[in-house]
């Protein structure tokens, strides 16, 4: 299945967007809006794919494809 949306390291987490596809070679510096409404600044490098991914982008990457979301958004963070 291709998903409809592809993942980026920005913002010091890992965010999933719509205006990037899976495959598509990653620039820096691109700014796209999130899966679930942040705009953030792309960044290709090794070590930025080891940040966290942002649980809200999980749950509606999740919600996209009807997948289970085994990182519930209970942990009482702040959605900013």
């Amino acid at each position: 299945m291709m998903l409809p949306f592809a993942w980026t390291p920005g913002a010091e987490q890992r965010h999933a967007s719509r205006e990037l596809m899976p495959g598509e070679v990653l620039v820096s510096g691109l700014n796209v809006e999130t899966l679930c409404g942040k705009q953030v600044t792309t960044i290709n490098g090794d070590l930025e794919w080891l940040w966290p991914t942002w649980p809200y982008c999980m749950a509606t990457a999740c919600e996209t494809v009807d997948a289970p979301n085994y990182f519930p958004l209970s942990d009482g963070r702040d959605e900013t």
